[in-house]
């Protein structure tokens, strides 16, 4: 019997020995790499995510491709899909972006603040613009339009494109960045 992981790779034609281990939070995700380049496999836990719910946040995730934005492109399997259930589990796969983590045990570990906050200033812009301008696909849902939303405090939120009240949709790049602790305005 072939391990979940192993079946799941083999949707996207990897083979066993092309994925190994590389996180394990409310996904499983496997590095699998090939000719072509480096993959994340992303096993979903059962009941955390509708499949609606990750087709909306994979077409998201083409859009920010559209609008600029360096992120992880979704893959479609062998079978032209971009969502596969093995065993009950949905899976998925992304293409890999090298990078290193910001900081560590919510303690920043940058030189320059400023210039961090001028990038994800501007990251956010382009969320946003997306989000509220783009084509969007039909299972598209941005629910989470606040702070709280955004940082995962909250499941619920207002208008999309806005956080406590301050319209996001023809803010200016480079002026806001979200966090846990509320927002932090940069000109």
């Amino acid at each position: 019997m072939q391990r979940l992981e192993e079946q799941a790779a083999r949707h996207w034609g990897f083979a066993p020995d092309q994925i190994r281990m590389a996180a394990q939070r409310e996904n499983i995700v496997w590095r699998a790499e090939d000719a072509s380049g480096a993959y994340a496999l992303r096993l979903h836990r059962q009941g955390y995510r509708s499949h609606a719910a990750l087709m909306s946040e994979l077409h998201w995730m083409d859009a920010l491709v559209q609008g600029g934005l360096s992120v992880p492109r979704p893959v479609p399997s062998c079978n032209g899909r971009l969502v596969e259930q093995v065993e009950g589990t949905l899976v998925d796969v992304l293409t890999w972006l090298p990078g290193q983590p910001i900081g560590v045990q919510g303690q920043l570990d940058v030189t320059d603040r400023t210039g961090l906050c001028r990038d994800l200033g501007s990251c956010w812009h382009v969320c946003m613009r997306s989000a509220t301008h783009g084509r969007r696909h039909r299972a598209f849902r941005a629910p989470y339009g606040t702070v709280q939303g955004c940082s995962g405090t909250a499941r619920s939120g207002g208008r999309s494109g806005t956080i406590r009240g301050w319209d996001l949709t023809s803010a200016s790049p480079c002026w806001l960045f979200a966090t846990s602790r509320g927002c932090i305005c940069h000109r």
